[in-house]
């Protein structure tokens, strides 16, 4: 009878009538609370709010609508160029004249694909309406904050499909 109650103890699932107690539920560890006493945190709910951010920023610019595709940036966004290093905007407010020179003609974006990391989005994109008929193959990475619901960073890495191309 002793090695059947043990045997009952060490299995792992609870029986009714036994005597081990219930399994606890395990849950996925991002959900489970980071070092101490931080709040719990799911990086897939983060993940989720900043490919929305960057899908709204996609659909405002392909709907060349300025004002509320700018209300989509902190105020201090960072745009940089990924290949040089240059950068482009170090503000909302040094961008938005690059976005309404750009909205000006047919300029639209096809999403190829999305990958997304916790708070980061990259997006592979074909840019059509440039210029001249110009056309781009155009990777973006995307910082977002998710708290505010903004993109605070954005590296692109940009490569002219046609000659002229000023990107």
């Amino acid at each position: 009878m002793a090695t059947l109650r043990l045997l009952r103890r060490c299995t792992p699932l609870h029986t009714p009538g036994s005597f081990a107690a219930p399994r606890p539920v395990v849950a996925a560890p991002w959900l489970l609370p980071q070092r101490g006493s931080r709040a719990v945190f799911c990086k897939a709910a983060m993940a989720q709010e900043a490919a929305a951010i960057v899908q709204k920023q996609l659909e405002l610019y392909n709907a060349r609508e300025v004002a509320p595709f700018m209300e989509l940036f902190t105020d201090d966004v960072h745009v940089s160029d990924g290949i040089s290093g240059a950068v482009i905007a170090t503000s909302k407010e040094a961008l938005t004249p690059r976005y309404v020179e750009r909205f000006k003609g047919p300029v639209h974006c096809e999403l190829l694909g999305r990958l997304v990391l916790g708070n980061v989005v990259v997006d592979r994109e074909i840019i059509t309406g440039l210029p001249d008929n110009g056309v781009a193959d155009c990777m973006a990475t995307y910082v977002c904050d998710t708290a505010a619901g903004k993109i605070s960073k954005i590296t692109f890495v940009w490569y002219p499909r046609t000659d002229g191309v000023k990107l």
